[in-house]
């Protein structure tokens, strides 16, 4: 659940988030929001998933819209974090690799533990997602299969 703030945010930049993307899309957001661990100082983390990204001259109208309604809210004291434009079948490659015991993370300046797809995919608050696409991955997740169990336990055993 998120803060009526944050409402506000998410009804503002969704047309905006939109905008950029060609085909199915979907808008999460990440971070504490995400997770549900947000205070009075979390920014808010916007996560774009889109067949395509549009790109050249419909890229930049889109960006100076998302980056004038981020200005306001930031002398609103609301930091709208940059967002995050990924396509659906990098995630879906990415994610077989995982669900197959593929483990790997990808170093990342805001993670000092660096990036885990599955975590990300666990902890997104879903601010629109009409082809079910974020929906699907978390059923995918709902029940690690045992390739991802056994990388799970190979990789950590020994500190354990």
């Amino acid at each position: 659940m998120v803060s009526p703030a944050v409402q506000q945010i998410i009804n503002e930049f969704t047309p905006i988030l939109q905008s950029f993307a060609i085909g199915r899309y979907a808008i999460a957001i990440g971070g504490s929001w995400g997770k549900g661990t947000a205070d009075s100082i979390s920014d808010v983390d916007f996560r774009l998933f889109a067949d395509k990204v549009v790109q050249g001259d419909a890229w930049t109208a889109a960006a100076e819209g998302f980056f004038a309604a981020a200005e306001r809210h930031r002398q609103d004291d609301v930091t709208v974090d940059d967002f995050w434009p990924r396509t659906i079948s990098l995630v879906d490659e990415e994610l077989d690799k995982w669900l197959a015991g593929e483990l790997h993370s990808m170093e990342v300046v805001w993670s000092i533990w660096g990036y885990h797809l599955p975590a990300d995919i666990a902890n997104q608050y879903v601010v629109a997602d009409p082809c079910g696409i974020i929906a699907g991955w978390k059923e995918r997740l709902t029940t690690y299969p045992t390739a991802l169990k056994k990388a799970i336990i190979d990789k950590h055993l020994g500190s354990l």
